[in-house]
């Protein structure tokens, strides 16, 4: 289906769900003075998105995002965000 849009964002784009399905997250590269990892979060299967926050400095490229699903981890629902800068790994 044709959802919400993300505002400034460039390319690059993931996607991942809560355990439950009920909340959708974006990571993507925004383009606000350099590009930069970015996340975004839906409740509404992405008709909307809320306000982005940017979890890298700048320069960044190939982020990855991730939500813990083991049901019997501690830190499910945990969301986990990856991306280089600079060639290192964050």
């Amino acid at each position: 289906t044709v959802a919400g849009t993300l505002p400034s964002t460039c390319c690059d784009p993931a996607l991942e769900w809560s355990v439950d399905g009920t909340v959708a997250y974006a990571a993507t590269l925004g383009n606000s003075g350099g590009l930069r990892a970015t996340v975004f979060r839906s409740t509404d299967n992405g008709q909307t998105w809320g306000n982005r926050i940017d979890v890298s400095s700048a320069a960044s490229d190939k982020e990855w995002i991730h939500v813990d699903r083991s049901p019997t981890s501690p830190h499910r629902d945990n969301v986990y965000l990856t991306w280089h800068q600079g060639n290192v790994m964050f």
